[in-house]
């Protein structure tokens, strides 16, 4: 039997682009199809998908079509646990109470001096605070819950060995997923190509992310959508070099 032939990873990294631009992306934007008509109200904040499916969902595509041998069901774990906390405290708390004209560089702020371990552990720290509570009735539910969010935020690669390199593929994934989204969102229109709106997501991300697979899945976005990005920077060359 004639072997099959594999496309470069470049390619394959494209094909999976194109996939979750063409089914997970505009489910971001459509609400459950019948719950205005069962009194569900207001029917746009009820998404058919959100950024914790969308990152299981590339995850698993890419550990399936490049063959990273990464375990599908840590993969599944660290993707659905890692923003539980949000159900019940949302990013905006998280903001401190200052002008909105001020917001895009406090975010730039955080951008450029990255996540530290110890501002990590602060954030493990406060998502299980956050969560304990609404598990006590449930403690061998909490007990695997808590252990994928201290591999997800405090991702000791070295003690974990597999599992923490696997933390590392979720997180970097569900980073570039994000900037990815928003750069979709600035060309088919719904944002506008601003440095706040932009610029703050997409600044230094190849130094932010160290797995290798995010690190080529943000260059083939880059290059998709050099056109939007060097709208906020002053030359090509430095829009790559982001």
């Amino acid at each position: 039997m004639a072997k099959v032939q594999r496309p470069p990873p470049e390619e394959a990294v494209d094909s999976i682009i194109d996939l979750v631009e063409a089914l997970l992306f505009p489910l971001s934007l459509h609400a459950r199809a019948g719950y205005k008509v069962r009194g569900v109200r207001p029917a746009k904040q009820v998404r058919m998908l959100g950024h914790i499916g969308m990152t299981e969902q590339v995850c698993r595509w890419f550990n399936t079509e490049l063959r990273l041998g990464h375990n599908p069901v840590t993969v599944s774990e660290l993707s659905l646990d890692h923003d539980l906390a949000k159900a019940i405290n949302r990013d905006e708390p998280r903001i401190p109470d200052i002008p909105t004209s001020r917001i895009a560089a406090f975010i730039r702020r955080f951008v450029d001096n990255g996540l530290s371990y110890d501002d990590r552990r602060q954030e493990h720290r406060g998502v299980v605070a956050v969560l304990r509570p609404y598990f006590t009735e449930t403690p061998e539910i909490w007990a695997a819950t808590s252990a994928s969010l201290e591999l997800y935020f405090l991702r000791p690669r070295l003690r974990l060995g597999a599992r923490g390199l696997i933390a590392w593929f979720v997180h970097n994934i569900g980073q570039v997923l994000d900037v990815h989204l928003a750069l979709w969102y600035a060309r088919k229109g719904y944002m506008d190509i601003t440095q706040g709106n932009v610029r703050t997501f997409t600044e230094r991300l190849e130094r932010r992310i160290r797995d290798e697979t995010a690190k080529l899945y943000w260059s083939r976005v880059k290059q998709r959508y050099l056109p939007e990005i060097s709208q906020v920077y002053p030359t090509k060359r430095v829009a790559l070099a982001q």
